[in-house]
C-alpha cells in the first residue's frame, strides 16, 4: 500500500509514554518499527504515488538540479 490508511494521532496511543528503562532485543525493537511506523508511511518513492518527484540521489543528478534551478 503506498498510501497509508490510518488516522491523524494513530501512533500516540501505540507508543508508550516512557522510555523503558531496560533495552529491548533488537528484533522487537524492529518488529515495532515494522508494526507501528511502517503503517504509517507514507512511500513517496513507489512508482504507484504520483504526487511528488523524487529528490537527486546522484552527483550528477543534484548538480544538473542546481543548474536548472538557477
Amino acid at each position: 500500500q503506498v498510501v497509508p490508511s490510518v488516522k491523524p494521532g494513530y501512533l500516540r496511543p501505540l507508543v508508550p509514554e516512557q522510555a523503558p528503562e531496560k533495552p529491548e532485543p533488537w528484533t522487537a525493537v524492529m518488529d515495532d518499527i515494522e508494526r507501528v511506523i511502517m503503517s504509517g508511511v507514507t512511500h513517496w518513492h513507489s512508482p504507484r504515488f504520483h504526487a511528488y518527484f523524487p529528490t537527486a540521489n546522484s552527483y550528477p543528478s543534484i548538480v544538473a538540479d542546481m543548474l536548472s534551478g538557477a
